[in-house]
């Protein structure tokens, strides 16, 4: 063989070679956007035995995701929560299947957790268990990627989160700012909070402020002191913020039960800041009250 040809060998050889890894980062990146935006979905059906203290409030954190993963900031709220819990003798059950989502389980708690839960997570049995639960009088609270759009599911979205997600910033993917407590009406439990927080965050933007949806304002943020463009790729249309009064903890009546939630979470950093663990603390409180 001539050197020539050989050349020509070795040139074709290292151009497959190099089209074939674009290609597989091409399809591996585009399974990773695939379950950004819709998520894995895999379901659970069996009920975990539990077996609930009397004299405790009963809290169930989830922190199931079939979406993108938040595995630092899981782990990180879940310590929080379960220190709140032994700080103020509340039962935590932290439970990641889907299985405890029935009828007769959901019931005997008194707050639902989702903690940076992304994704479809539950049967279509299940969403319907916990739509009752919460409709009935029981209690949510989401953080962060609860809030997300890989639900895909118009009652949570509308009538839980009560605010649609549009983006987050991509190339100024985490950035400071100082979220400031709101006027608070009736609600003397969130009285003592720290009127400012300053975090650098994972800034969510919403399509709409869910004040519009009657939900009552905790903490929100100058929308217009960050970056929020989030265009990437074929996504050329998410350079819109939310403006200067950006919401970031909000919290409403659903029928007879409660929806707190918070959009910050993404970075574990958030959960050790002691002014938002008070926060934490207070939201969940909120939570257990009485109506």
């Amino acid at each position: 063989m001539s050197k020539r040809r050989k050349k020509q060998k070795w040139l074709k050889w290292i151009i497959g070679s190099v089209l074939a890894i674009v290609a597989v980062l091409a399809l591996a990146f585009s399974i990773f956007m695939y379950k950004v935006e819709y998520g894995f979905p895999f379901y659970e059906d069996e009920a975990p035995q539990i077996e609930f203290p009397d004299g405790q409030k009963h809290v169930l954190l989830f922190s199931k995701a079939n979406g993108f993963v938040h595995s630092e900031a899981i782990e990180a709220g879940k310590k929080v929560i379960e220190e709140l819990g032994q700080k103020n003798n509340w039962f935590v059950y932290t439970f990641d299947e889907g299985g405890v989502f029935n009828e007769n389980q959901l019931k005997q708690f008194d707050l639902v957790i989702w903690n940076n839960v992304s994704g479809k997570v539950l049967t279509n049995d299940q969403r319907a268990a916990f739509q009752h639960y919460i409709e009935n009088g029981g209690s949510f609270m989401g953080l962060h990627a609860a809030g997300d759009g890989s639900h895909h599911w118009d009652w949570y979205t509308q009538n839980l989160i009560c605010a649609e997600f549009s983006h987050h910033p991509i190339e100024k993917h985490l950035q400071p700012n100082t979220m400031k407590l709101q006027t608070l009406g009736n609600d003397p439990i969130f009285e003592k909070l720290p009127g400012r927080i300053e975090l650098n965050e994972e800034w969510y933007v919403f399509y709409a402020n869910p004040a519009e949806k009657k939900a009552h304002i905790l903490y929100e943020m100058d929308g217009e002191l960050i970056d929020p463009n989030g265009n990437f790729l074929w996504m050329n249309n998410k350079e819109f913020g939310m403006g200067k009064a950006h919401p970031n903890i909000w919290y409403h009546e659903v029928k007879k039960g409660k929806a707190i939630y918070s959009a910050v979470g993404h970075d574990a950093a958030t959960y050790q800041n002691q002014d938002y663990v008070k926060v934490l603390e207070q939201m969940v409180n909120w939570c257990l009250e009485k109506k």
